[in-house]
């Protein structure tokens, strides 16, 4: 056993010496890459937002590619807390590339971040026009996928219009109370106190209310009267950050969340484009989409024509949304995926399939159904054809098995876009179809898993859907950025 221990060289203890902070790193470290990377971005419109010039205010604090660069290395590193970025511009090598040593206060980075919430933008597009650069984009399809990040805000903070009014009419008899003491009595500091307490949380249950009831107005615009009072008794708004929705999580638990859908080329699993919302509805989100990730690469001479996206995108009315845009949508439907899933429960099942070159209803048991009528479905904002064959279903022996009218025979409700759909599933179905829809999986899904399992990012740290937004658009930027550097092996071929 050694019996002493090595010590510093005594007599260079105390001298100076010179750190060269870009030779602290090797040229393939992440950290120079996004430092070449942001070194050739046009930041004109960060610096616009500043008053900057001989005798004029608003300075930018730190310089704007230096932000930047420190912003996109710490969520590259995984750090999403300003304080922990704070913490590691001062005290982690890999960071002195770009501080030299220096700290970068939390409340400079947030700002940062609030100042240019529109500007982010700018830089995802140079990532795809990157990935281009490096041939990692080839146009065969656009692969859709929606997911949910839980909001920074409590479940118990979610309040329905029944709640609302409970909770005002609560406040509003113990405000009656203390106003009533108050006149009896001397005046009490503590009574004056809680009823200002009590005047501020009915004033913000009015402008919860006012939201919700915006909120209502939206999602049952031109929806049919049945419908409205349903979704007046089941829409809530949050207290912490209204933006936000209650939405069922895979293990069936309801929490706080956003919707993140998602758009994203095969070749290299790069991100075309994305967005994120309060509100569970991904199929009218597909069309809008897959055009704003068309624009995005309006610089270059391909565009994308076809989509893949799982059942919960292929309405009947999504389905021919696309085609009317001339883009062939790709996916299975839900009824389709319940009859693969569940073989045994639609065994002995009675079907009716329409025939739109006939346009025709065919029974299982050999009836033919023709059309009786149509009608508009406000609630569904699209027109319904009715079949049905009165004398057919009086034959039949398995009507009861069929169905419970009261008018005795069966009539069939086909919406005017089902033969949209119905391409759709037989695009799926084909050996091209299957080919295709065999990689959604994995380009789908894979950047929901990096930022969730590997990158511990579960919940939002900001509130508010414009914050949100920026955040969000952050983590496309990093993961194109880490998909780059991956694919290319570390060749980049930086943009001229």
């Amino acid at each position: 056993m050694a019996n002493h221990f090595d010590a510093p060289n005594r007599c260079a203890d105390g001298e100076f010496r010179t750190i060269h902070y870009r030779s602290l790193l090797p040229e393939d470290h992440p950290a120079c890459y996004i430092d070449k990377f942001v070194s050739g971005l046009d930041v004109s419109s960060f610096e616009a937002r500043y008053k900057v010039g001989p005798g004029q205010k608003g300075r930018a604090p730190k310089d704007t590619k230096l932000m930047l660069k420190v912003l996109l290395y710490s969520i590259f590193s995984r750090m999403y807390s300003a304080h922990r970025i704070d913490y590691a511009t001062e005290h982690y090598a890999d960071f002195w590339l770009f501080t030299y040593g220096k700290r970068i206060s939390h409340d400079k980075i947030s700002d940062f971040i609030n100042e240019h919430e529109d500007d982010i933008h700018a830089v995802f597009l140079e990532t795809i026009y990157l990935a281009h650069n490096n041939k990692l984009l080839d146009f065969t399809a656009l692969y859709q996928d929606g997911f949910f990040l839980k909001a920074n805000a409590s479940k118990k903070k979610n309040y329905t219009k029944k709640r609302l009014k409970t909770k005002k009419e609560q406040l509003s008899k113990r405000l009656t109370e203390v106003l009533s003491q108050l006149k009896e009595q001397d005046i009490s500091e503590e009574l004056q106190s809680e009823k200002k307490v009590i005047e501020n949380k009915l004033a913000q249950i009015g402008t919860l209310h006012e939201e919700l009831q915006a909120k209502i107005n939206a999602r049952t615009k031109d929806k049919d009267a049945s419908k409205v009072a349903k979704k007046e008794e089941n829409t809530v708004i949050n207290s912490t950050d209204p933006d936000s929705d209650l939405m069922r999580q895979k293990d069936d638990s309801f929490a706080a969340s956003y919707l993140k859908v998602t758009a994203t080329d095969p070749k290299a699993d790069i991100l075309i484009a994305s967005d994120i919302d309060g509100y569970n509805d991904e199929p009218h989100k597909a069309l809008p989409l897959f055009e704003q990730a068309n624009d995005n690469c309006s610089k270059f001479d391909k565009k994308y024509t076809e989509a893949v996206a799982d059942s919960n995108f292929t309405s009947a009315s999504t389905c021919s949304d696309f085609e009317d845009k001339g883009v062939f949508l790709t996916g299975p439907t839900r009824v389709y995926e319940n009859q693969v899933r569940n073989p045994e429960e639609h065994a002995n099942t009675i079907t009716m399939d329409y025939h739109e070159s006939e346009h025709r209803v065919y029974c299982s048991e050999g009836a033919v159904l023709y059309e009786k009528e149509r009608y508009y479905d406000k609630h569904k904002q699209t027109t319904i054809m009715v079949f049905s064959n009165k004398e057919a279903c009086s034959r039949c022996q398995r009507l009861h098995d069929c169905t419970t009218s009261k008018k005795g025979y069966r009539r069939v409700k086909i919406d005017i876009k089902k033969p949209a759909q119905t391409r759709t599933l037989e695009r799926y179905k084909s050996p091209q179809g299957l080919l295709l829809y065999k990689k959604r999986s994995h380009v789908a899904e894979t950047f929901q898993g990096d930022l969730k399992k590997n990158g511990s990012f579960t919940q939002l740290l900001r509130r508010g859907v414009a914050k949100v937004k920026c955040d969000s658009i952050i983590h496309d930027i990093v993961w194109n950025l880490r998909r780059i550097f991956s694919a290319t092996g570390g060749n980049v071929v930086w943009c001229n």
